[in-house]
């Protein structure tokens, strides 16, 4: 899921500034500001990666939900809930 492309500061979104392969925020007043970090772990967002994954697993027990008539919609759902919670 991590790019090769540099992505924004994970705590205030400014640009990161680059050097020798690690990664810092320009924002003084940013956490990050000052810690240097390498390009690996900079653009890694776990919580983003889980959030996508949960996203894309609902959109698929809604659309199959769509296709069925009410009574089978909320054995999907019920099925799939009992399966696994959300942000698990």
């Amino acid at each position: 899921m991590m790019s090769d492309k540099i992505r924004n500061c994970p705590l205030c979104g400014e640009t990161p500034e680059s050097d020798a392969g690690t990664y810092t925020c320009k924002n003084i007043a940013c956490y990050l500001w000052g810690h240097r970090i390498p390009s690996r772990i900079w653009n890694a967002r776990p919580v983003e990666y889980r959030l996508e994954a949960d996203n894309k697993r609902l959109l698929d027990v809604l659309s199959r939900a769509y296709m069925a008539d009410i009574y089978e919609c909320a054995e999907i759902i019920e099925n799939e809930m009992k399966d696994k919670k959300v942000g698990e």
